[in-house]
């Protein structure tokens, strides 16, 4: 929520001071050690390294945690910096996800069993984003970088807004 607040205000008032995603963990702009590795992606992101590997670990590990915010995660963060067009960071985030997903499954996969796949969601999943993904990813590069932007702030708004009134009413009843 507070992320897709973040997002549509900055967006909308062309807010251009950087969101400091290392403020509570200040040893994240140490210049050294992963600095080194990858300075390049972190510059042409408009990020430090040490917040481009922190942010690749959160949503790394969410995604694989709770099934999902590889994108949700890592996409709005580097939508906020104006440096990058939005079909490339929408673009890169889906290439690196694959990643991220196919490392998961592997790891699920040997320490569960392919046994424990529901199997029919996975083949109707796998089919409705084949389908909708080559759409997707002309509409990112129709819409102007700003009102991608707005887009997403207000779809994390809303989806947000929408579990956590559906866990107060489930408290509540």
């Amino acid at each position: 929520l507070v992320m897709g607040v973040t997002i549509l205000v900055r967006f909308v008032s062309n807010w251009d001071r950087p969101v400091p995603i290392s403020a509570p963990f200040p040893v994240l702009d140490d210049p050294n050690g992963l600095a080194a590795v990858v300075p390049a992606a972190a510059e042409e992101a408009g990020l430090s390294p040490w917040q481009l590997v922190f942010l690749a670990l959160v949503g790394g590990t969410l995604d694989s945690f709770g099934g999902g915010g590889w994108g949700p995660v890592t996409t709005p963060v580097l939508l906020m910096e104006h440096n990058i067009p939005s079909y490339r960071v929408v673009g890169s985030v889906t290439l690196a996800g694959f990643f991220v997903t196919l490392a998961s499954t592997l790891t699920f996969a040997f320490s569960l069993g392919l046994e424990q796949f529901q199997w029919p969601v996975v083949a109707f999943l796998l089919v409705g984003s084949a389908v909708a993904a080559p759409a997707a990813a002309w509409v990112c590069r129709k819409i102007p970088h700003k009102w991608l932007g707005i887009i997403v702030g207000i779809l994390l708004i809303v989806t947000n807004l929408r579990s956590i009134v559906l866990y107060a009413l489930a408290r509540a009843g």
